[in-house]
């Protein structure tokens, strides 16, 4: 991906509301499922390559729960679905000024939540990409578009970075604590519960989710790598096992 970017930071304020409701999900033939709003359908993460970044935008939330290590994320039960998988395809998504990846995960394991007999689910995650275009209107006081053709401008995408996480990539080996959508996104997927803290994934024989800094003393109580026999453990608790 050619880059040629403007970095740009914003504070949004985002309250994540976690649940520990239990519900049936049905997630039958979800590929055909995930866009069906007027939405940016264009972008996937087989041709976001093929456009130059021309301004980078980062996010960063005020969340309403943080769990500072894997056993007090699993004792909590503030999710509908704990499941391990392999992301095998990504689309980005651009509604209401939110960017969104949308990943397809397929399933190895579900540690809990009734998720019925399906090899895939959907995922929505914070952060993404969106074409200049959708966007210019909120970009444009930002960066000096007269320096760019038309030609670049229509050749463009921005970078929406949320808490400095990385974007996911197809291939990633994950652990994710879900929470199903409401409408208007559709009921049957699900977002990452406490945004991207909820998603662990594989490095090595390492399970590894973004740093976030807590602003407090208990910086140094936040774990944010977790071995595979730590993984494990923690998981084995859940009451699907």
């Amino acid at each position: 991906m050619k880059k040629k970017s403007i970095y740009i930071s914003i504070f949004l304020t985002l309250i994540f509301l976690l649940t520990a409701c239990s519900k049936s999900i049905n997630t039958d033939n979800t590929s055909d499922k995930i866009i069906n709003q007027d939405a940016n359908e264009t972008l996937t993460h087989d041709n976001v390559d093929d456009f130059n970044i021309i301004s980078t935008v980062n996010s960063s939330a005020s969340l309403k729960a943080f769990y500072y290590n894997i056993d007090e994320f699993v004792n909590s039960g503030n999710f509908d679905a704990v499941v391990k998988g392999k992301i095998t395809d990504i689309q980005y998504q651009f509604i209401g000024s939110i960017a969104r990846s949308i990943l397809t995960v397929e399933l190895s394991e579900t540690y809990y939540g009734d998720i019925g007999n399906i090899s895939s689910i959907i995922v929505y995650e914070d952060g993404g990409y969106a074409k200049y275009s959708d966007v210019m209107e909120s970009i444009k006081p930002h960066i000096d578009i007269s320096k760019y053709s038309e030609e670049e401008r229509s050749n463009s995408i921005v970078d929406y970075c949320f808490m400095d996480a990385k974007h996911s990539q197809v291939g990633d080996e994950v652990v994710m604590f879900l929470t199903l959508n409401s409408p208007p996104l559709p009921e049957d997927s699900f977002y990452i519960t406490s945004s991207v803290f909820g998603k662990y994934t594989l490095n090595g024989n390492i399970y590894e989710r973004p740093v976030y800094d807590v602003g407090s003393e208990r910086q140094s109580e936040v774990e944010n790598q977790v071995d595979i026999e730590t993984m494990n453990k923690a998981l084995s608790k859940l009451s699907n096992n």
